[in-house]
């Protein structure tokens, strides 16, 4: 019998507190509540990330209400609110103290599960805060000119980090960028050769009418003209000949590129029909059959994007239609695999993500489109 005065320990029999003399009251009682799983919760925090709710504490009451696991209790707070603090630090983008944030949950008490499942959430924002440093690399490559080195750190970021569209609108802006800069040192080499066309075409004439004019040097003359016209014809059929290998180079460049890109597209249209069976079983109810072949389509569409996503930067040369084939190419697959992501974490929850499925696999299938009508053409 505990002492709801002094909160020492009595016979069970006693009627008063043998310490404090306190009438001692009835006999202790106990309160159970489950604690919830955390990586429900910590779902609930990613999708609102406003407030945490504790669907209940595990308490245990005894006598006149002393709490023995209050200390257990204050640590699963906290460790709840420094995950909904960095969440939020997620969310604006400051990545390194989100990661600063959790390390303060390592020393306090919390379940097993809410424990890796905060060991994921440090991994993220780890890799979230290189992504974000390769983008500010990139930023300060693109402001020194260095634009190559730059696509480079923006190609090195995942699809997973949350501000890809930047990374990305970044990367076509490059793009579109060393392209003019291509097309404009080809044009400065045209004006160079047919500046070089002209001197020597002006030279040839000016031989010419010196040559007419030494009537006493008429056999040197024309022994000098045969020679010249020798050496001229000499030199068309070598440039004809340089053309013809050119084009031929230029030929196989572009097969190869519309090779690989009919190969990202085949897979794509794979990973397409995966997620179309996943809708379907979706549908009919059963989630473990849709996640199944949701997992099969982001397979495909992983090989479908090594397939194409570096086709920009290995082939060079070619018109812009070329290089906007392929980004639409990535466009699709990545549209589609967001699709999928949101129709694997609808199948995990109770709410409804099909207006975002549903707009994601249209962007895809728009994209994709546009990928189709340049391989006909091509």
């Amino acid at each position: 019998m505990i002492c709801n005065s002094c909160n020492k320990e009595n016979r069970t029999d006693g009627k008063f507190c043998r310490f404090c003399g306190s009438k001692l009251g009835q006999a202790s009682t106990k309160l159970t509540i489950t604690l919830p799983t955390f990586s429900g919760l910590l779902g609930v925090v990613r999708r609102q990330n406003k407030r945490v709710i504790l669907a209940s504490i595990l308490v245990v009451v005894t006598g006149a209400g002393t709490v023995f696991a209050a200390p257990k209790i204050n640590d699963f707070i906290k460790v709840s609110s420094f995950v909904k603090k960095a969440l939020q630090q997620e969310s604006a983008g400051d990545y390194q103290a989100a990661l600063a944030t959790l390390v303060l949950a390592d020393n306090r008490w919390t379940l097993e599960s809410k424990r890796q499942d905060i060991e994921e959430l440090k991994n993220d924002q780890l890799k979230y805060a290189q992504f974000k440093v390769s983008f500010e690399s990139a930023l300060e490559k693109e402001k020194n000119g260095e634009l190559v080195e730059a696509r480079e750190f923006l190609q090195s970021i995942g699809t997973e980090y949350p501000e890809y569209n930047k990374v990305r609108e970044k990367s076509d802006t490059i793009q579109v960028v060393i392209e003019s800069d291509l097309k404009e040192k080809a044009r400065l080499k045209e004006v160079e050769a047919q500046k070089a066309n002209a001197a020597a075409a002006e030279s040839r004439r000016q031989a010419t009418v010196e040559s007419a004019a030494k009537v006493r040097a008429e056999a040197e003359k024309a022994a000098s003209d045969a020679q010249s016209r020798a050496a001229a014809q000499s030199a068309r059929d070598a440039e004809l000949q340089r053309q013809q290998e050119a084009a031929r180079r230029a030929e196989e460049v572009r097969k190869s590129f519309i090779n690989q890109l009919v190969t990202g597209y085949n897979s794509y249209n794979s990973g397409a029909s995966y997620y179309s069976s996943a809708i379907s079983y979706s549908n009919s109810g059963s989630s473990l059959s849709a996640i199944n072949q949701a997992s099969n389509a982001r397979a495909v569409l992983n090989t479908a994007r090594d397939s194409v996503s570096d086709l920009n930067s290995r082939f060079t040369g070619l018109s812009s239609d070329y290089y906007a084939a392929a980004n639409n190419m990535v466009s699709a697959i990545d549209y589609l695999s967001r699709a999928l992501d949101l129709l694997v974490q609808s199948e995990g929850t109770s709410l409804d993500y099909s207006s975002s499925i549903n707009s994601n696999k249209n962007l895809a299938t728009t994209y994709a489109a546009r990928v189709k009508s340049f391989l006909d053409s091509n």
